[in-house]
């Protein structure tokens, strides 16, 4: 236990300097150290982290996909994408709160209509002074596309593999030859220089399976982060508890956590204390300006078109279920939170939900 306990712990510092530290971002790397020194010495909890999904067009059509609800719902409220200067102003609320990093994803945000919004939308971000990575499924990665935006600042590619059997992760991804794609990509991604790291969903089904403990081995033998996100019954997947992980599955999941140190959840990384970092650390931010507390919460804390960040963040944290880090992901382990979550939800055809759809339960 006390071996692997060491290695654990020095697999956590090589994956903090690996993903964490960019020699060639001095700016970044002061900013991470103040962030340090504000947390540790003066007892501030700093925002950290945002997913940004700058549009939700996907050449896939995954089995539990969230992105169409949005996108459909913003055709039929006749809601407009953010510009550039919606982001440019974003960006600066967010850094100004503290964000150090920004993770760029879809939809597929490679997809060749949508490469030069892209990189105008990273610019805007000041890449110089953050961390920047895109989350793909690797289907439109070539030589050029990945000197060009390690050009511009991006420093991680995170591959969305969810199966380490070829036929599987297709089957899943809802298109033939992906996952050989994605392998590839990883190559192109590392010998040009860019990190890479790797989200895996996984079911009840799924993690018991060959595929998995594949990904395991490869991210192992190639010394990758490999992220499990558990299943949540959102999206496609609304309504569907076949797919939720039980208490059985959890305890699992922690077992192979402990033998395998590159197996990491991403609420490894807060800055604070362990747990979910929604709110006080991370937030999710839609192509049409509405904060959520994470990827699988969609209830909008309020639209940065109307206010600013700081202002939404700090409404989320006065919400009782915000307020601290829950020792639980909500939407993956959290059951109670769950089932109340999936009444709020259902037959709902606007995405995200207002906060007076919670009224009663988190106000």
């Amino acid at each position: 236990m006390v071996e692997m306990n060491l290695k654990r712990g020095l697999v956590e510092v090589f994956i903090k300097i690996k993903y964490g530290f960019q020699l060639n971002k001095p700016v970044f790397i002061l900013r991470v150290f103040k962030k340090y020194f504000d947390v540790k010495l003066l007892g501030k909890k700093p925002f950290k982290y945002v997913d940004v999904a700058f549009d939700y067009t996907c050449n896939l059509r995954c089995q539990h996909c969230f992105a169409r609800d949005f996108e459909d719902s913003a055709k039929k409220r006749k809601m407009k994408k953010m510009s550039i200067e919606d982001h440019k102003r974003f960006a600066e609320q967010a850094m100004k709160l503290g964000a150090t990093s920004f993770c760029f994803q879809g939809g597929e945000p490679l997809l060749p209509p949508l490469k030069n919004e892209l990189e105008e939308i990273i610019k805007a971000y000041k890449s110089y002074k953050n961390l920047i990575t895109i989350t793909t499924n690797g289907t439109y990665i070539d030589e050029k596309t990945a000197q060009r935006l390690k050009k511009i600042g991006v420093d991680i590619f995170t591959f969305s593999l969810d199966s380490g059997v070829p036929e599987e992760h297709d089957t899943f991804r809802g298109g033939k030859g992906t996952f050989n794609k994605a392998m590839k990509a990883i190559e192109i991604a590392t010998n040009n220089g860019l990190k890479v790291a790797i989200n895996t969903a996984i079911t009840h089904q799924s993690l018991y399976s060959e595929g998995f403990k594949k990904l395991i081995d490869f991210s192992e033998k190639h010394k990758i982060f490999l992220n499990p996100i558990f299943a949540a019954p959102v999206g496609a997947w609304q309504g569907n508890w076949n797919v939720v992980l039980t208490k059985d599955d959890i305890k699992y999941v922690e077992e192979l956590r402990n033998k395998h140190p590159f197996l990491r959840r991403d609420v490894d990384s807060n800055f604070v204390e362990w747990g979910c970092g929604a709110v006080n650390e991370t937030v999710y931010l839609t192509a049409y300006g509405d904060v959520l507390p994470c990827p699988f919460i969609h209830v909008s804390l309020g639209n940065v078109l109307e206010e600013p960040l700081d202002t939404i963040r700090k409404r989320g944290l006065k919400i009782k279920l915000f307020d601290h880090y829950n020792k639980k992901c909500y939407t993956g382990e959290d059951i109670e939170f769950m089932k109340e979550y999936a009444k709020r939800i259902k037959n709902k055809e606007e995405f995200p939900l207002k906060l007076s759809d919670m009224k009663g339960w988190w106000d």
